[in-house]
């Protein structure tokens, strides 16, 4: 063979192995962002890709399956950012880059997307709560096909044998994210950032607010242990007023509740009285919060408040303590042309300390991230109702809290 031909042969050779790698990385990003569309019926993000601008030509769709097909898109063939396609009039989720014409962009967050599909093609695997689904703890096995079937068992959360660890909400297939406040405040947030919150003894302080839900603490001290820990909390939705105490369980709206259930317009709310420890449930279209009592080493005066939340709808516009780390779950509000966060980024909460203290008790909003509010039936703000011990409302600007306390300095 002649050194020419042999060259040519080599040169042929190593172009059919880099075409090959690039139709492998193709399929790849594919899979990564693509299923069936037979019967999905939302989408989700798949992080790992953010493409916020496209520097060829920029298409945007009205929806996933428009997006998938290269069907009916408005064309920006200059390219550019991707809020072209939610500004001058538009109103269009999702675009794709001609540099990258295989995957589809949430508009709100740079992210790749997928459809989701409510139904599972392997086992229905069923949970209480999100906490559950992630420790894979209770589960209730069912066959394949709807996940309803968990709902006509009084279970929330569920998971597809195809998705092992992808906990999702029985009411509308979305995946639940989760976030934790325990002992000595140690949080995790609802991205997985672990952080400590210290916060003075004796006083109120936020850890979730958001339009229609208000989460409040009381942080006390322990004899036994260092630190400071959940004493009580109190929580508001619409202009009802909640709190759990480790010691006499629940009260909704002044009302002493140790064991049962109660459905309100916004929310419901369960409480367990379980070997001698209570636990509450409260659960509104966006939030969950399980508290449950702690005892420590055996001394019933020893006792206190862990809580685990859970995101089942998109927050209006959260804040507080923990409240903040939601924030990336209600991206469709932004307009800019960067992500919301960066996942690898270390976590900063936002201001100081001092930022957080609820200034007007446990069902308070006096804080400077308040995000809690009502209206009434013309539109104008009014005072969020508080519970009290004689089970008539009070309005906020009256400062004594729901319970007293000695607390240990």
């Amino acid at each position: 063979m002649s050194r020419s031909l042999f060259l040519s042969a080599l040169f042929a050779m190593l172009a059919m192995v880099a075409l090959a790698g690039l139709a492998h990385a193709k399929d790849d990003n594919t899979a990564a962002v693509e299923e069936v569309l037979h019967d999905g019926i939302i989408h989700e993000d798949v992080p790992g890709i953010r493409h916020c601008k496209c520097t060829k030509s920029l298409k945007c769709f009205d929806n996933l399956g428009n997006c998938v097909n290269h069907y009916h898109a408005k064309e920006f063939p200059n390219g550019g950012g991707r809020v072209q396609c939610i500004t001058n009039g538009l109103n269009m989720p999702f675009y794709s880059c001609d540099e990258m014409p295989d995957l589809c962009f949430n508009t709100a967050t740079c992210d790749p997307v997928r459809e989701v599909h409510c139904n599972c093609r392997k086992e229905v695997i069923c949970y209480d709560s999100a906490a559950d689904c992630r420790r894979n703890h209770n589960p209730l096995k069912l066959k394949a096909g709807d996940r309803n079937q968990c709902r006509s068992h009084g279970k929330t959360v569920y998971a597809c044998a195809e998705e092992p660890g992808v906990c999702r909400s029985v009411s509308n297939c979305k995946r639940t994210h989760g976030g934790n406040v325990t002992q000595d405040p140690h949080l995790v947030g609802f991205g997985g950032e672990s952080f400590y919150f210290e916060g003075q003894a004796g006083r109120d302080w936020n850890i979730i607010s958001d339009p229609g839900f208000q989460l409040n603490a009381h942080f006390i001290r322990l004899h036994s242990l260092k630190g400071t820990y959940m004493g009580r909390i109190g929580m508001l939705f619409g202009d009802q007023s909640l709190a759990f105490d480790p010691h006499f369980g629940a009260f909704v709206n002044g009302t002493h509740i140790t064991e049962g259930s109660m459905s309100f317009p916004q929310a419901e709310v369960t409480v367990d009285h379980i070997d001698g420890r209570y636990r509450m449930t409260a659960r509104t279209a966006t939030w969950q919060v399980i508290a449950r009592t702690v005892i420590e080493q055996g001394a019933l005066s020893e006792a206190y408040v862990n809580l685990h939340a859970s995101l089942v709808g998109t927050p209006e516009d959260p804040h507080g303590i923990l409240g903040q780390t939601a924030r990336f779950a209600m991206a469709e509000n932004d307009l800019s042309d960067k992500p919301l966060r960066n996942p690898g980024a270390p976590f900063q909460l936002d201001g100081e300390e001092a930022d957080y203290e609820v200034k007007d008790g446990l069902f308070g909003t006096n804080f400077k991230y308040n995000r809690f509010g009502t209206t009434d039936e013309n539109g104008k703000k009014k005072l969020p109702l508080r519970a009290s011990v004689d089970g008539h409302p009070k309005p906020l600007r009256q400062s004594r809290s729901l319970f007293e306390a000695t607390v240990d300095m």
